[in-house]
């Protein structure tokens, strides 16, 4: 009785009528004067208790909708840009801005931190927290011996001994960001937001594209309740991954899709995509352990960040390690999406089956691509074989996530409701 519940509550929860809303405390203030409506709008000065930034501050761009009145709780997104990209850059990109305007949710776009040396013609905003900062994780380090180091100095990370002249003897430079604490940024970035707009608690969402997604599976495996992470209803993660080492079980069911290209190679999601067949070489998880990137880097097989998520999502089936097999007996089935997106461009998705009544769904797709949105053009397809594929990837994204809310911010009386279907 109380899996069909827990299963029902689900359903109930990302059921159409939406139930009223959760506002935050923002919706009992004026709109501040200063807040910018309509178009993509940058904030900066936000304080962030961390010595490594070195007294500045951080900032964020954001769009929220003309209609925005301060009275009506909205939904919120965070859109988490890639290495060599940026918050700016990202907006206009993904199309995600756009969408905001069209079904009235706002968007924010986190800014990653910039601290690498002026002169490194490659250098790049770049995303922290624990394996991209270049913390070893349960296997030891997260790089190949002989890709030690090619990523920029950021200044944060020299400061700890991480890399340049100041790095620990015998240590392996596989940082990819910098040493930044991120998750206390995203945490005072929500807080900070939450508290002056008026913002549905019980709608918050996230996606990432590449290191953003890399960055976003990590904390959300990190968070813990009442922070950033934890308060997310859904999250599409795009080319990314968790570094090997680095993979928690999430504290409480979110929502989860992952889309990967059968050809990425620069974040791959299975050992037979790693970068030219290259076997992991951490001895402790074996040779089809790890996935190997073409920066090699080594990454945690989907299929076992899948397995972890199923536990976090209070899935019935306990094992943490599932076959991706979506055939039949296997511990997948087809996830439709809708038929604008289900089969185009060999775009296809699986899910956890109905029967194990997770508390949230664990949903994995492909897509004929490489490291980029479904249905981006490539040197296979120089031009794009699908007209403005970043709109449809938008649309995917947010027909994913309206269908998703935190059941724990819906109030007793709604529970009761829940307890009486």
């Amino acid at each position: 009785m109380m899996r069909l519940l827990v299963f029902q509550m689900f359903l109930w929860a990302s059921a159409s009528p939406t139930p009223d809303p959760y506002p935050s405390a923002g919706c009992n203030i004026a709109v501040p004067k200063s807040l910018k409506i309509g178009g993509l709008a940058a904030t900066g000065h936000l304080p962030v208790d961390d010595p490594f930034l070195f007294g500045k501050k951080r900032s964020y761009r954001y769009f929220i909708p003309a209609s925005y009145a301060g009275d009506q709780a909205l939904p919120l997104v965070f859109d988490f840009h890639g290495y060599y990209d940026s918050a700016t850059s990202e907006a206009h990109e993904d199309a995600v801005m756009q969408h905001a305007g069209t079904y009235n949710f706002i968007a924010v776009f986190p800014r990653a931190w910039a601290d690498y040396p002026k002169d490194d013609k490659w250098g790049s905003a770049g995303w922290g927290g624990p394996g991209l900062d270049g913390k070893y994780g349960k296997y030891g380090p997260v790089c190949r011996e002989d890709y030690s180091g090619k990523y920029t100095c950021y200044k944060s990370c020299e400061a700890l001994g991480r890399c340049g002249k100041s790095m620990k003897k015998d240590f392996r430079d596989c940082h990819s960001g910098p040493c930044v604490d991120d998750d206390q940024y995203a945490n005072v970035m929500f807080k900070h937001i939450i508290e002056h707009w008026c913002i549905d608690r019980s709608r918050v969402h996230a996606t990432g594209m590449s290191a953003g997604a890399v960055y976003l599976y990590g904390l959300l495996g990190r968070s813990h309740a009442g922070q950033f992470g934890s308060s997310l209803a859904s999250a599409v993660l795009v080319e990314g991954s968790v570094q090997l080492g680095f993979l928690h079980t999430p504290d409480g069911p979110t929502a989860i899709m992952d889309i990967h290209g059968t050809r990425d190679r620069t974040v791959p999601a299975n050992v037979s995509n790693s970068w030219k067949n290259t076997e992991c070489p951490v001895k402790s998880v074996g040779r089809h352990g790890c996935t190997v990137s073409d920066d090699l880097f080594f990454y945690t097989p989907l299929s076992e960040i899948l397995g972890v998520w199923g536990v976090g999502n209070n899935c019935s089936d306990p094992r943490s390690l599932l076959s991706l097999d979506a055939g039949p007996g296997g511990d997948y089935v087809h996830y439709p999406t809708q038929p604008r997106f289900d089969g185009l461009g060999d775009f296809w998705c699986a899910s956890r089956s109905i029967a194990s009544g997770c508390m949230a769904p664990v949903v994995w797709c492909t897509h004929d691509g490489k490291h980029d949105w479904p249905w981006s053009p490539d040197e296979k397809r120089p031009k794009p074989f699908i007209p403005h594929h970043h709109v449809l990837f938008a649309k995917l994204m947010w027909w994913f996530m309206s269908q998703h809310r935190r059941s724990d911010f819906l109030s007793p009386a709604e529970l009761d409701q829940i307890a009486l279907i």
